[in-house]
């Protein structure tokens, strides 16, 4: 998460329309990460723990609403 945060930063300050698509593409990488890791640590389950909440649930799901804005002011899924 420590570097995707800065790449999901750097679509609301990039300036023109290579610039911030290049941040939107690390976002995308990370996210890609991060759901590898998801799917791995919670074998299909809820949860990064499985069954139970844990400390990166509650972390990710912090950055979920930023998530939503960056869709709904780029234009972007």
């Amino acid at each position: 998460m420590r570097f995707w945060f800065p790449s999901l930063k750097a679509i609301g300050i990039a300036e023109g329309k290579d610039t911030k698509k290049a941040a939107i593409r690390q976002v995308e990488k990370g996210l890609v990460l991060l759901e590898g890791a998801f799917v791995k640590c919670s074998k299909g389950k809820a949860f990064f723990g499985e069954d139970q909440i844990g400390y990166l649930d509650i972390a990710f799901g912090c950055f979920l609403c930023l998530l939503r804005v960056e869709e709904k002011v780029n234009g972007i899924k």
